[in-house]
């Protein structure tokens, strides 16, 4: 199981949000509530990463745990990152740059699917 720490302004705007999913994810993915706990750390949005808190920059300089841009919509991918196509970008934050792992439309294959899950 992949234990996530999700965090920023924007976290209710990954796919991680919607309960609907959820059920993709389960047994899968479990959301945990400190970044020490977690295997990596998703935010949102490009905003995000650069007003990280602290605690995820410490973590993530002790333990180098994924940082991850896990955005829901190709929009937000294509104008705030301001480079799509890369797989990893380099994001400024207070306490210097951060390496992110840019999953969107154009970095992965994530969002292809067959079919649009439905839960009832």
């Amino acid at each position: 199981m992949i234990k996530v720490f999700k965090t920023g302004r924007h976290s209710h705007r990954t796919p991680l949000s919607y309960p609907a999913l959820w059920p993709l994810f389960e047994g899968k993915i479990e959301l945990v509530d400190r970044p020490s706990l977690a295997d990596i750390y998703v935010l949102a949005h490009v905003l995000d990463i650069q007003d990280a808190p602290f605690e995820v920059i410490e973590d993530w300089r002790a333990r180098k745990r994924p940082v991850v841009l896990l955005s829901e919509e190709p929009f937000w991918d294509t104008i705030w990152g301001g480079r799509p196509l890369d797989p990893v970008i380099y994001v400024e934050t207070d306490w210097g740059p951060l390496p992110v792992h840019q999953i969107n439309h154009c970095t992965s294959d994530i969002y292809k699917f067959q079919h649009i899950p439905i839960t009832y």
